[in-house]
């Protein structure tokens, strides 16, 4: 066929002005009428049961073929159409692929075989068949359906959470139809505009090349079980159109290229001109500048499930230029397959798609499965607009990203309008339902996004990463998992606008259960709520140095968890709200480079081990003053706890962190008065310390005196501090502050040495009593009370000790620094002295009280002095 391709000599060519369209003689039709499948031709070097013809819109050629006439040698019997034709089943055995002779005679009239004919009524009657096909094809599509989802998706989401129906292959292939089969070298080639109607391809390829401008139309067909070969390959300059057709079954089941498979592609008999991605697209390849003008009422079930299959389970497109420009009213079963070795794009894989916009309507995508982009890959889609409208996506599986939809480097618009994404996974990345890379401009209208998964990455439902704009509004977002950002995830200098929006009991194993926002450009939402999501830390939405700041007006925080539930939060020490932290913000959790607004905000019954409602910290270069705080106006934190920590309402690192202005009031209050502030509507919100709100230690304080008289050298000194945020209050656990180190110090360069001088404060408590001695000769000395391990430093404290000289019944050191009471049977009246004397015989030295005194026994008497 590549020959006759190639050489004048072996082409078939129908004058230009007088446009003859093939069509075997007999009566074509849908259901019985496309003809019984008891007679058998040669198609090439395949085989053609029930046979084919080719249809007029002018004059008309019918074939009244012999069986005996029919064995011809491979490429010789294969014509190159070349004209406008029509090939349509029929019921009579007729060869459709005749030798260049044969056919050539027939044109001349001189052939017995075949006899020119005008049969315009036979090419209506053909196209009143095609459009009886489709009807009897869609209402087989709606007819199956698979089980129906849970009644608590259903009141979330109403009637659009119906499950996609559920191709019933069986009944599409006992439809009658003329069935070509075809040897794994057999193959139809169309290089002009044709209509392929009624026919079932088996083990077959069709080529299509440059139509000029025309069309290809493939309807009412089966075209299935091709092997290491597209079933229809189309070449720069062909164009196709799909209609109530069935690509079933076909697949690459050898990991090497087939030589014949790429010289065919590239229409030349060399393999020199490597042009195919061997493994690509086993029901449709498109070449650059190929175009498949439109899918509609078809499907693609278990399409590329084979080992040779490497990318695009039922259609690949490859770039430049290449393009499909609508799909509706189709499906996509069960394509591609879960492997490292299939790259992407389960049922869709395009590379370079920006030869036209791309309509997807009332279609769906389920059960298929590629490395990334379980259901569709696309890329490098160009200025070219990306247009999804009623489209469910259920059950598709992605070994990396993008469980159901990959779309990256694509400067058109994305539109999403009444799209379902329901239990799709990326196994080992982001994006459970969707990942978008470099979509410059994302809207979303009316989206279910609920059961999805991305357990090893970010995005249960959505990934959004680097620049652009996500608008997304009237959507609900429930039930997502992974391992950042349970529901959404957005990154790198990406501006998010959520209006009307529903984002619900999602879960993030590490940080961000409703949404993270990291690093974005900008984010804005309003009457959007965020309700019962659940992570270790953030639970409701997480917004994480985003550069220009944004707003939340209107929003519902409600019933979010910031902490884990798995019985390991009493074991965290430090409360955070990062990536790599746990137990911090409940219901949200900011992370400021510039100002975030929260206008008209609802916080409720959410939960953390510290900063139950809201975790408010800051990254801000010394000195930078476009590092705003979080405006907090007319805004209601009720219900709130934080478990084990501080800051039941809002916790602020640093006190200067959020501006509130409660409700009825026109001026904010002052950060020293937060923690009593908004009494009238921050209700019953509680925490281990600060039930409204708290920060980070800030002050060090003496709870014994700062000044001790008449101290001991070397006694156990009572020294006791706790450590105290910006409000004054304890701070008693969720955090390291609340065990830090204490240190006590000399001051100046006394001659002092310390003891037991640093210890750990337990629930912000530090008791020196047991553990600090200071040793020093008498004289007044000072030392300092540090924290050096707090997050900021804290106030060093000064403390005052007078040091006594020894008193009678003491002895001291060789230097001085150290006073000894003398034991008993022993005493001293010279404080000078190294050791005590030994009482005298007849004496009692152990009198209570009076250590240095000495008492006669009953009896005896000592010298006092003369008066």
């Amino acid at each position: 066929m590549q020959q006759a391709a190639r050489h004048a000599d072996h082409r078939t060519e129908v004058p230009e002005d007088n446009m003859t369209d093939l069509h075997a003689e007999g009566d074509p039709g849908f259901g019985s009428k496309f003809g019984s499948a008891g007679s058998n031709h040669h198609c090439g070097d395949g085989k053609v049961d029930g046979g084919c013809g080719c249809g007029s819109r002018g004059n008309s050629l019918a074939a009244e073929g012999e069986e005996e006439k029919m064995q011809h040698q491979q490429r010789e019997d294969q014509v190159d159409v070349q004209k406008d034709y029509f090939i349509s089943g029929h019921r009579r055995s007729h060869r459709v692929l005749l030798p260049q002779s044969e056919l050539l005679s027939a044109l001349e009239g001189t052939t017995r075989h075949l006899t020119l004919t005008s049969d315009p009524e036979l090419m209506r009657q053909s196209q009143e068949a095609a459009r009886e096909g489709l009807a009897v094809v869609r209402k087989m599509m709606q007819l199956s359906s698979s089980s129906l989802p849970s009644p608590a998706l259903l009141a979330v989401a109403g009637s659009s959470a119906l499950p996609p129906t559920e191709v019933d292959v069986a009944a599409w292939l006992a439809l009658s139809r003329t069935r070509m089969e075809c040897s794994p070298e057999g193959t139809l080639l169309l290089q002009a505009p044709s209509n392929l109607v009624g026919i079932e391809f088996v083990g077959c390829q069709i080529i299509v090349g440059d139509t000029r401008n025309g069309d290809v139309l493939i309807a009412n067909c089966v075209i299935r079980n091709t092997v290491d070969r597209p079933a229809i390959l189309i070449r720069p300059g062909g164009r196709v159109s799909i209609q109530g057709t069935l690509f079933y079954n076909n697949t690459y089941l050898s990991p090497t290229r087939n030589a014949s498979v790429v010289a065919a592609a590239n229409n030349d008999s060399s393999t020199s001109n490597d042009n195919l991605t061997w493994g690509a697209g086993s029901a449709i390849y498109v070449m650059p500048r190929g175009a498949i003008n439109v899918i509609s009422d078809s499907a693609f079930v278990n399409n590329g499930n084979g080992a040779g299959s490497t990318r695009g389970g039922a259609i690949y497109l490859s770039g430049p230029s290449a393009c499909l420009d609508e799909i509706t009213s189709s499906a996509f079963l069960r394509n591609g397959r879960y492997a490292s070795s299939f790259q992407g794009g389960g049922a869709i894989h395009g590379e370079g798609v920006d030869g036209c916009d791309l309509t997807v309507s009332s279609t769906n995508f389920s059960g298929n499965a590629g490395g990334g982009g379980g259901g569709l890959y696309l890329s490098q889609t160009g200025a070219r607009s990306i247009n999804f409208t009623n489209t469910k996506f259920w059950r598709n599986m992605a070994l990396a990203a993008g469980g159901a939809l990959y779309l990256s480097n694509a400067d058109g618009t994305l539109r999403l309008v009444k799209i379902d994404f329901i239990n799709n996974t990326a196994s080992s990345e982001r994006g459970g339902a969707m990942c978008l890379d470099s979509a410059r401009r994302v809207t979303a209208d009316k989206l279910l996004i609920y059961g999805n998964s991305a357990p090893l990455g970010w995005g249960g439902g959505l990934s959004h990463s680097r620049e652009g704009i996500l608008d997304m509004q009237r959507s609900t977002v429930v039930s997502n998992q992974a391992l950042y950002g349970g529901g959404l995830a957005c990154s790198q200098d990406l501006e998010v606008r959520l209006s009307d929006t529903v984002i619900d009991n999602n879960t993030a194993k590490m940080h961000g259960g409703g949404m993270e926002c990291y690093q974005c450009y900008k984010f804005n939402a309003t009457r959007t709520n965020f309700t019962r999501n659940s992570a270790s830390s953030g639970g409701g939405l997480v917004l994480t140095q985003v550069a220009m700041g944004g707003s939340l007006t209107s929003v519902r925080l409600c019933d979010n968890v910031g902490m884990p539930t798995d019985g390991t939060a009493s074991k965290i020490d430090q409360a955070g709200c990062a990536r790599d932290a746990q137990g911090g913000g409940g219901g949200l959790c900011l992370d400021l480079v510039q100002s975030v607004l929260l206008s008209g905000v609802i916080v409720s019954n959410n939960s953390a081990i510290t900063g139950g409602g809201a975790f408010v910290q800051q990254r801000c270069l010394r000195g930078d003053t476009q590092c705003g705080p979080a405006v907090i106006m007319n805004s209601v934190f009720v219900g709130n706890t934080a478990r084990m920590g501080g800051g039941g309402a809002v916790f602020r690192t640093t006190h200067n962190l959020t501006n509130i202005t409660c409700p009825g009031d026109v001026t904010p209050t002052p950060w020293q008065q937060l923690h009593t502030a908004c009494n009238s509507s921050w209700e019953r919100n509680t925490a281990l310390y600060g039930n409204v709100t708290s920060t980070i230690a800030y002050n060090l304080a003496l709870v014994s005196e700062q000044r001790v008289t008449r101290y001991r050298s070397n006694d156990p000194l009572g020294v006791v501090v706790k450590i105290l945020d910006y409000h004054n209050q304890l701070i008693s656990d969720g955090t390291r502050e609340a065990t830090t180190t204490v240190e006590v110090r000399p001051v100046g360069n006394s001659a002092m040495s310390l003891a037991g001088n640093s210890i750990s404060t337990i629930r912000g408590a530090g008791n020196f009593t047991s553990t600090f001695k200071l040793q020093a000769k008498p004289g007044n000395y000072s030392i300092s009370v540090a924290a050096p391990r707090t997050i900021q430093d804290l106030p060093i404290l000064k403390l005052e000790i007078a040091v006594r000289p020894c008193v009678y019944g003491e002895v001291t050191n060789k230097d001085g620094t150290q006073c000894y009471p003398c034991e008993l049977g022993t005493f001293s009246l010279n404080t000078s002295k190294t050791t005590c004397d030994t009482c005298p015989d007849n004496a009692n030295c152990s009198l209570a009280g009076v250590p240095w005194a000495t008492l006669p026994k009953p009896g005896y008497w000592h010298s006092g002095p003369r008066r």
